[in-house]
């Protein structure tokens, strides 16, 4: 929010004397250093204008002095001629109505430009005008000796109505002419009184009693600076709002979408989220704007022929940024999509995009109607917050398809059976007031101890994409032998050309198969090779031996070879399925103990969070004995599930066998092994849990808090400090922390760990890069032994 600049709670008065009397004093010590014509030009103006050295109320009372003023003020600001500083000499606390400024300044706070405001801050929840602090901090400094620590900024916003844009700008002031007068008696307060007011949350309306604003006039000027900060300002405002994540608020998407306007200074730019859905589709069927894509949205058409084909496919394929500066002279300006574009007004595009821990989530859509002004160096700007709105995404995601299973199901999802007490005792408080409609009350648990980690399937999707690349070789590989033993026995010469096509396909395959390519392969096989077989087997019946086995290998739904894919599949669940036991059976332990909040999450591996707390237990007091069970516990059970996967994976080695030719040597069978690579987090400061009505499911609350989310999100893709080396590897207990403390709680369960044969006697003790807004991560890696 932003408060009226002209308006101060404190009466302020220009006075020139202090400054006047200074350049005097320095002439008199320092002749060289002030000119003699300047010093003539103060000493007659004075002469003619002695009022020049009163209290004056405002800027006009000067006016008829500017040519004066400015010739005054040179020594310390460049008044003439071209320059980009942004200064000028105001009245105190008030930098809208320059008394001497430089032209860049004048420019910067006419009142054509737009309007000046100030942008509050919140201090213990209260929104305040952050010139106070200052103001207060001059008093308590001159009248009774004390310091009040401030270092809030003062950020000035510009608006123009025109444009719709803002412009942001950092305040600094120089006080040194400035002073500050009590107009009456000083309230007399004890020294104690004034240090527990300092020790306290800054509240202005207990200070305006202790120190009345009308009882104090500030005299003097300010020299007064302005930075720009226009884009550090919109970023750190998308951030606060991305964070926020208010979906259900109308205006939250529509703040996002003005600072990014603000961040690349255009008034047109339309932004857009394209949601990736669990059903693996784009989200073109809900009328939300915050769920579906407001450019799929906005353009007629049929939401599957818009995107069939389309630019957003070939991002969901590849996962690379798409940037086109000139829609009319794009290759693809002939899709059904762009041509729509087109028609809207937008000439230029951008399509970002988003993951969430390497899962593919969402499209960021910026469309502008100027050619050009997206561009790869707008990639910079983006890239600042592209982390945010995947998280934000992510959320949003969850909250939609929350939704629809809600709708399905009509009913609540289910709570977990540690904290169904809290929720009752709810319910039956809304009863009683003889409320019939949804619980909205807020439900916190506070002072709960977390615990997080992560069993993760190292290289599971270069592993699958390896798996559909061998049965996509297996099938070519077939059809070659089927089509040469064609072409040998009825000298059918287009069967040669088609055998040389598989084996370029083949060899492509080979050599630099990614991901993407599966759908071009398969593609290739159901249109070019599947017709001409079956035209063999139908008009051929010497053929029909050779094609029963090419039948009997590709004889899925999808006409392709699943054989290694379905291995892979097989392999994941297993896993999934080992882990989800284990964890199972730990979690019954737990709970015999003592009361905790425990959920899994299945991916490719399994994650989990544990809470453990008094507020979660009805109150139970929570020993420490608990807290350090449950590390060690965590350390048993992460030894035992990775000794029983590698147990799982040497058996499964038997059964592998993989195509020679892929890999050239036969020996591939080890590289196609899960592994898995265990991650915890160290983590000994108590938070806050509050129960999200809307999403339906536990979430930290409050900003100190987030931290730890940002922790547990990003610490997978930690590397060692000085090397591309990832922390977690297969086979070993990667624990990450951020102060010595949270490693020494572990490290004594792993001596005791070692003498129980569990692990390896000895450790690394690591230093990680920092990660973004993560920073100080260090970790403990040690060594499962596997018999």
């Amino acid at each position: 929010m932003n408060i009226d600049f002209t308006n101060f709670a404190f009466k302020v008065k220009l006075n020139l004397r202090l400054f006047i009397d200074r350049v005097r004093e320095i002439s008199e010590n320092n002749p060289e250093s002030i000119s003699p014509e300047l010093l003539a030009s103060i000493n007659h103006a004075i002469s003619e204008h002695p009022e020049l050295l009163d209290l004056y109320d405002s800027i006009e009372d000067v006016a008829p002095h500017q040519e004066f003023l400015n010739e005054l003020f040179s020594t310390i600001l460049p008044v003439k001629g071209a320059t980009t500083s942004l200064q000028a000499v105001t009245l105190p606390f008030t930098a809208f109505q320059p008394l001497v400024g430089t032209e860049s300044y004048y420019k910067l706070v006419d009142p054509a430009q737009g309007i000046f405001t100030i942008t509050e801050i919140s201090i213990s929840g209260e929104r305040l005008d952050p010139r106070i602090l200052y103001a207060y901090k001059l008093i308590l400094q001159k009248f009774y000796g004390l310091e009040l620590k401030v270092d809030q900024p003062i950020i000035g916003e510009i608006f123009a109505p025109d444009t719709g844009l803002s412009r942001y700008f950092k305040l600094t002031g120089q006080s040194l002419f400035l002073d500050v007068t009590a107009l009456g008696p000083l309230p007399k307060i004890e020294a104690q009184d004034l240090q527990r007011l300092l020790e306290k949350g800054f509240d202005a309306d207990v200070w305006s009693k202790v120190l009345p604003p009308d009882l104090f006039v500030f005299t003097g000027f300010t020299l007064t600076t302005l930075m720009d900060i226009t884009t550090e300002q919109s970023i750190a405002r998308l951030q606060t709002n991305l964070i926020r994540r208010d979906f259900e608020d109308p205006q939250w998407f529509k703040n996002i979408r003005t600072d990014v306007q603000n961040l690349f200074r255009l008034k047109g730019l339309r932004l857009g989220i394209a949601t990736f859905q669990r059903d693996g589709r784009l989200n073109h069927v809900s009328k939300n704007p915050l769920w579906n894509s407001l450019l799929l949205k906005e353009l007629p058409g049929n939401g599957e022929e818009l995107l069939h084909n389309s630019v957003y496919e070939e991002i969901i394929r590849n996962g690379q940024t798409i940037i086109i500066e000139d829609l009319k002279k794009y290759s693809g300006a002939h899709h059904v999509l762009i041509r729509r574009m087109i028609d809207a007004g937008y000439n230029n595009l951008m399509l970002i995009p988003l993951y969430y821990q390497d899962q593919f989530i969402g499209i960021l859509e910026l469309a502008s109607p100027l050619i050009g002004e997206i561009n790869g160096l707008s990639l910079f700007k983006i890239s600042q917050v592209k982390p945010l709105f995947g998280m934000a995404l992510m959320r949003l995601q969850e909250e939609f398809e929350n939704r629809v299973e809600a709708m399905m199901m009509h009913q609540f999802t289910s709570i977990h059976p540690t904290i169904q007490w809290r929720f009752r005792d709810a319910a039956i408080h809304l009863i009683e007031k003889g409320g019939n409609t949804m619980i909205q009350e807020d439900i916190f648990f506070e002072e709960v101890f977390p615990f997080y980690g992560s069993l993760d399937i190292r290289d599971s999707s270069k592993k699958r994409t390896k798996a559909i690349a061998h049965d996509l070789l297996l099938n070519l590989s077939s059809a070659h032998t089927v089509l040469k033993k064609g072409y040998d026995t009825l000298s059918f010469d287009i069967l040669e050309e088609l055998i040389t096509d598989i084996e370029h396909c083949s060899h492509k395959v080979q050599s630099s198969f990614m991901s993407g390519d599966e759908a071009a392969v398969a593609l290739f096989i159901a249109e070019k090779i599947d017709p001409v077989i079956s035209h063999l087997d139908q008009h051929y019946p010497e053929m029909h031996t050779h094609i029963a086995a090419y039948r009997d290998l590709a004889k899925s739904e999808t006409g392709v070879c699943l054989k290694h894919r379905k291995e892979y599949e097989e392999s994941v669940a297993a896993i999934n399925h080992c882990i989800i036991r284990c964890m199972e059976e730990e979690e019954k332990d737990l709970q015999r103990l003592y009361p905790c909040y425990f959920e899994k999450y299945r991916t490719d591996g399994v994650e989990y969070n544990i809470y453990i707390g008094a507020s979660m237990a009805r109150g139970r007091p929570l020993d420490p004995l608990y807290l350090d069970n449950l590390r060690l516990r965590q350390l048993v059970w992460t030894c035992r599930i990775v000794r029983e996967i590698n147990t799982m994976q040497l058996e499964r080695k038997e059964s592998i066998k993989v195509d020679s030719r892929f890999d050239g040597n036969g020996h591939d069978e080890e590289n196609h092994l899960l592994k898995i690579a265990p991650l915890i987090l160290a983590y000994c400061t108590p938070i806050t849990l509050k129960f999200r009505h809307d999403e339906k499911r536990l979430d930290v609350d409050g900003a100190y808090n987030i931290r730890y989310e940002m922790l547990k999100k990003r610490i997978d893709k930690a590397v060692i400090a000085g090397s591309q080396e990832r922390v977690t590897q297969p086979g070993f207990i990667s624990i990450i922390y951020t102060r010595d403390e949270e490693a020494a709680l572990y490290e004594k369960h792993l001596n005791f760990l070692a003498k129980k044969n569990l692990i390896e006697a000895q450790w690394e003790k690591l230093q990680l890069d920092p990660l973004p807004g993560v920073e100080g991560m260090h970790a403990l890696r040690v060594k499962v032994i596997n018999s």
